[in-house]
């Protein structure tokens, strides 16, 4: 659509700046939670990122869509029942 509407370049243009916050989304969650795993464990941060990147690919490549929509559904299901019961509680 953007292409067909605004031309090739700006279609370029946001194609990259997509592919750019999606990796710096990627980022910052794998260092998020590195951050609270290697604190909780007291394990190296590195081996920590690591192992959570690792795991992340390997289960999105062995999965495939299926197991992530899965994922994403207990995510949210898990969402929206923590507050509640934080709330009841």
């Amino acid at each position: 659509y953007i292409k067909m509407r605004y031309g090739k370049h700006t279609a370029l243009v946001a194609c990259g700046i997509y592919f750019f916050l999606m990796q710096s989304n990627g980022a910052v969650s794998i260092f998020a939670a590195s951050v609270a795993v290697s604190t909780i464990f007291q394990v190296r941060f590195l081996w920590c990122a690591l192992a959570i990147g690792l795991t992340g690919t390997f289960y999105t490549a062995l999965g495939g869509l299926r197991g992530v929509v899965w994922t994403d559904s207990m995510q949210a299901v898990l969402s929206i029942l923590a507050p509640a019961t934080v709330i009841v509680k």
